[in-house]
């Protein structure tokens, strides 16, 4: 290695001879030595070959904002209108050469030009997808279970530098059954310091339900207290006057407090003409009712005049024994035709509130 190295620094001169020493003599100053041959500068290497110069030109020419691929031999930039930089704005297009945020992916159609209806993160444009199909899809690619699906979830910074979901909304498989493809929607929502729990749900029958999450009708609505539902007018801010609450107990009884005290009904509230021409009325409540309970009431307007005994069939859940007072059979002319009939259910029969003969 040393041999190599200085073959590279060039070889070094030779060092010159001493010169002889001077005689002594009578005072006489010795010669000086002659000086030494100086050495052969090494000669200069050779200069490494000049790299290869690279193609800054696409295979297509192109313009600025457009962005180039390498396909293995040379770059390219073929598909000029469907990656697009937006260097002035710092954006990307996807099949727009216009986008209008971060991300703007351009299906087919027209671009947006309403900056009004654009996201400013990202923004997904394209014809009204038909049957299954969407415009973005959020799906999970797990194993077939139930409550598998897609996760959209809504945050934000909470102290200054730390980030939260504080609300979501689930696209789930509604059973574990292979081939099954029903879902639901659920609609979660946290308090400080706790997880995201289920608020409502949409089932796959359409069925809503609020604090449950089996609704069995257009709309359950489930507390543990019963306080249901409150009909609020005119209030915005959580500082309503007037209401109406709903109130349902742990029997199923129901109780309406309007914060005004009343109650109206526009329209007939257990009403029915009675169309039979003898001592057994019959009549049709609609929306029907499916049993007779205790404390019923209903008015219905008697077609004839009652001739003794008579009974009342309503909605065909078979005929009940009228009377009056207490448990008096009617006598001629309890009821005439025409009259309104305020009869009321007390478990047994129907008791005839306003008979003409007491």
């Amino acid at each position: 290695m040393t041999y190599l190295t200085e073959l590279l620094q060039g070889f070094q001169g030779m060092t010159g001879m001493t010169g002889a020493t001077g005689m002594s003599g009578y005072g006489m100053t010795g010669l000086t030595g002659a000086t030494g041959i100086t050495g052969m500068t090494g000669m200069t290497g050779a200069t490494g070959a000049t790299g290869m110069t690279g193609n800054s030109n696409l295979d297509n020419g192109g313009a600025t904002g457009q962005m180039a691929f390498w396909n293995g031999t040379k770059w390219t930039n073929t598909e000029t209108s469907e990656l697009v930089w937006d260097d002035t704005n710092k954006r990307v297009g996807i099949g727009t050469t216009g986008p209008l945020s971060k991300l703007d992916v351009l299906v087919s159609g027209t671009a947006l030009a309403n900056v009004d209806v654009v996201g400013t993160a990202g923004n997904f444009e394209g014809p009204t997808p038909t049957g299954q199909g969407s415009t973005l899809s959020i799906t999970s690619n797990d194993a077939v279970a139930a409550d598998i699906g897609g996760v959209l979830a809504f945050g934000g910074n909470y102290n200054g530098t730390g980030y939260a979901n504080w609300a979501s909304i689930k696209g789930l498989k509604a059973d574990a059954t292979s081939t099954n493809y029903g879902g639901y929607m659920s609609f979660f929502t946290r308090l400080t310091g706790a997880g995201s729990v289920e608020r409502m749900r949409i089932n796959t029958s359409g069925n809503v339900g609020i604090g449950t999450r089996v609704p069995l009708r257009r709309l359950d609505i489930n507390e543990a207290t019963g306080n249901c539902l409150r009909l609020i007018y005119n209030d915005s801010d959580g500082s309503a006057a007037n209401y109406t609450d709903f109130i349902l107990n742990s029997t199923g009884d129901l109780l309406i407090t309007p914060s005004g005290g009343d109650i109206v009904v526009n329209g007939s509230l257990n009403y029915a003409v009675d169309t039979e021409a003898s001592d057994t009325y019959v009549i049709t409540l609609t929306p029907a009712i499916t049993a007779y309970v205790a404390g019923m009431y209903i008015c219905f307007k008697a077609n004839t005049v009652n001739t003794g005994a008579a009974t009342i069939n309503v909605n065909g859940l078979g005929a009940k024994t009228i009377v009056k007072q207490v448990s008096t059979a009617l006598v001629d002319g309890d009821i005439l035709a025409g009259m309104l009939c305020m009869i009321v259910y007390d478990g047994t029969n129907f008791v005839l509130i306003n008979p003409v003969v007491n």
